[in-house]
């Protein structure tokens, strides 16, 4: 099984943040999207990583049609966002980490597909 993907975010200090995430994994030697489906996705943010206290959880959401509405069976194209509100990058301190992993929550089979640095800018205007 290869290892996680290394991705390093930046995060401006009190912007809601959103990045798409499209995985894939070799099978014979072809890419093939992740199939998601009755997965437990989850992103944790820590300031290191043996912290033992997490500052940050990412919502992870799925893509919808252009009417809002849930398109069926999407879970199966490997694409889903991760997102923070303005609120949770305000409290976040300038450096700190993150993974996505999934659970089968069936046979309880964990996978880490992304993990990485988070550098946060330090905002100057403040309400």
């Amino acid at each position: 099984m290869p290892l996680p993907g290394r991705l390093d975010l930046i995060l401006y200090q009190g912007d809601s943040f959103e990045r798409e995430f499209l995985i894939e994994q070799n099978v014979d030697g072809v890419n093939e999207a992740v199939d998601f489906t009755d997965q437990e996705v989850a992103a944790f943010i820590r300031t290191h990583q043996t912290s033992n206290k997490v500052i940050g959880v990412f919502d992870i959401s799925w893509p919808t049609s252009e009417d809002g509405e849930d398109i069926q069976d999407v879970k199966n194209l490997g694409i889903f966002y991760a997102s923070l509100s303005s609120e949770e990058t305000e409290d976040l301190p300038p450096d700190c980490v993150y993974d996505i992993h999934s659970v089968d929550p069936v046979d309880e089979y964990t996978k880490t597909w992304v993990y990485g640095k988070i550098k946060v800018i330090r905002g100057v205007t403040r309400g």
